[in-house]
């Protein structure tokens, strides 16, 4: 019926994309543990809220060059959760890279905006950066 399609995420580079429905969150600056031996396409494991998630290099496995400074974008599907390591992020609303996001603060930002505690990585809200009105202005 349409309408009813799942919307898509473009992963960048591009060439792959993920349902937006299975989008668990984005994560700026993720601190990812590499595994020795696990082969390059892993960049490792990262802390998800308390759960060690596996971090394919999405930069690694298109084009055998590893994604420097990337986004972790985590994921549910088959029951598991992971992560992919890529350059950024477009889809339905055009959703912004993490350079685009300000870092200071303004006090008209709203709470999905907010610039992470020192020492920890910026996780970005995804459902409320889709709401925001200034992207759906943009759209």
């Amino acid at each position: 019926m349409a309408g009813d399609e799942a919307k898509l995420l473009e992963l960048l580079p591009e060439g792959r994309a993920l349902r937006q429905d299975d989008l668990i969150q984005i994560v700026a600056d993720a601190h990812i543990a590499p595994l020795p031996a696990a082969g390059r396409e892993w960049a490792g494991v990262a802390n998800l809220r308390g759960n060690l998630i596996g971090v394919v290099d999405l930069g690694f496995m298109l084009s055998g060059e590893p994604t420097v400074d990337g986004l972790l974008v985590a994921v549910h599907g088959a029951g598991l959760e992971y992560g992919v390591l890529c350059d950024g992020i477009s889809g339905p609303r055009n959703l912004p890279a993490a350079d685009d996001l300000p870092d200071d603060r303004a006090p008209d930002d709203p709470e999905w905006l907010q610039p992470a505690p020192p020492g920890e990585p910026r996780v970005i809200d995804t459902t409320l950066l889709l709401e925001d009105p200034r992207l759906q202005a943009a759209t």
